[in-house]
């Protein structure tokens, strides 16, 4: 892939993480009210750690692209 395409991925992969933190924030909101209103929260609970995990797998990825884009500038720097 060439290092605009990477550039691109990486934009997305920020929108996706933002997307992801703010799903995050509005479980917690979810499970917030649950116990308040004493509803069982063990799936509100479950899903928020879903979340949490997918959330850091989208933080993983962002950092390989991230060096594969790196990689390619530097590449890019040589060859001029």
């Amino acid at each position: 892939m060439d290092l605009e395409a990477e550039s691109e991925l990486l934009r997305k992969a920020d929108r996706d993480i933002e997307a992801g933190r703010a799903r995050i924030e509005r479980q917690k909101a979810i499970v917030r009210r649950f116990v308040c209103a004493g509803h069982d929260i063990e799936s509100a609970v479950a899903l928020l750690k879903s979340l949490e995990g997918a959330l850091e797998a989208m933080q993983a990825h962002r950092v390989l692209i991230e060096e594969h884009v790196a990689h390619l500038q530097r590449e890019r720097t040589k060859s001029c």
